[in-house]
């Protein structure tokens, strides 16, 4: 007989111990745990009974209520963290508001800002439109009064009640007729005085100043001032009269008199006006690569119209046509 079946009921005796000792070693010692205390361990093989103390109900129950004063702590600081997280939250969506509102100004900003840009660009180029036109009345005006000058008879018109009986009787009349008239304006240099030292009340001082300045300097010395004019609009800016092309080269290329009398003025450079030459044989003009005007294309056509070009340029459109205008 085994000692399981000892006594006919020694058997249900030992399995329930077993039992119960089996299900408190399965137990979980929540306090070890809390505490760091390592935790009992089941054997490999069978589990012996252990001895139970009279005060395990104590000791369970305190585990218990540390273990809930431990979830009550954890719990009251996951709280506090759900509330720092929803304050976190909210401020940021404050920020992003305020961004957003921020970045809607700058669109309308930009926007403002692109209105007038686009103002500003129809103004210029109103602005540069009008200059443009002026400048091409002016030149158109300039070129008028050059074609008049040019064009001019060399013989002034006879009044149509003049009768053929007393025009043998004026002798002065013939005189006239044989003395050609200027095809181009004076030779003339202008000068701007509005920065010089001098007083510019008195034409007659003016020339005699410029006349003594030019024969103070061994360039110039021959040369004659024969007359002087002034700006209307303007008393300050006056013109120097010479007699020949020649003279009015070497004054300005010989400039020392500007400084020695007139220092502070300025003198202009030589005004050109355009002019147009119709009928030109491109063949004659243009280089053998036709990509451009020759080099001498300037002086040809000088030569033939009797006039100075300093500048040309091809203006009829490309074609198959031998001849065009410059």
């Amino acid at each position: 007989m085994s000692a399981d079946e000892d006594d006919g009921g020694g058997y249900a005796t030992v399995g329930a111990s077993r039992r119960a000792a089996r299900l408190q070693a399965r137990r979980t010692d929540y306090h070890a745990l809390h505490t760091g205390k390592p935790t009992r361990q089941r054997g490999n093989h069978a589990t012996t009974v252990p001895d139970l103390p009279s005060g395990s109900s104590e000791s369970t129950l305190d585990d218990v209520i540390g273990l809930l004063n431990v979830i009550v702590a954890q719990n009251n600081q996951l709280t506090e963290r759900n509330e720092a997280l929803a304050e976190q939250v909210a401020s940021n969506e404050d920020e992003i508001m305020r961004l957003r509102s921020a970045l809607e100004m700058s669109e309308e900003t930009q926007v403002k800002m692109e209105e007038r840009m686009g103002k500003m660009e129809k103004q210029m180029a109103a602005l540069v439109e009008t200059t443009r036109r002026n400048l091409t009345s002016q030149s158109q005006i300039n070129a008028s009064y050059a074609s008049a000058l040019k064009n001019m008879p060399a013989t002034p018109p006879t009044s149509a009640n003049t009768s053929p009986a007393s025009m043998p009787a004026m002798p002065v009349r013939a005189a006239i007729t044989n003395t050609p008239l200027p095809l181009s304006p004076p030779q003339a240099i202008e000068l701007d005085l509005s920065e010089a030292n001098i007083d510019t009340t008195k034409p007659g001082d003016i020339r005699a100043r410029f006349q003594r300045a030019l024969e103070s300097q061994e360039a110039t010395k021959n040369v004659k001032c024969c007359g002087l004019t002034r700006n209307a609009s303007d008393m300050a800016k006056v013109r120097l009269l010479f007699r020949s092309k020649d003279d009015e080269e070497t004054v300005r290329s010989n400039s020392g008199w500007l400084d020695t009398a007139f220092r502070g003025a300025r003198m202009r450079g030589r005004q050109w006006y355009p002019v147009k030459v119709d009928s030109v044989n491109n063949t004659a003009v243009f280089n053998e690569k036709r990509t451009g005007l020759r080099a001498d294309a300037c002086e040809m056509m000088s030569k033939e119209n009797e006039v100075e070009i300093v500048h040309a340029r091809w203006l009829s459109k490309p074609s198959d046509r031998p001849y065009g205008s410059a």
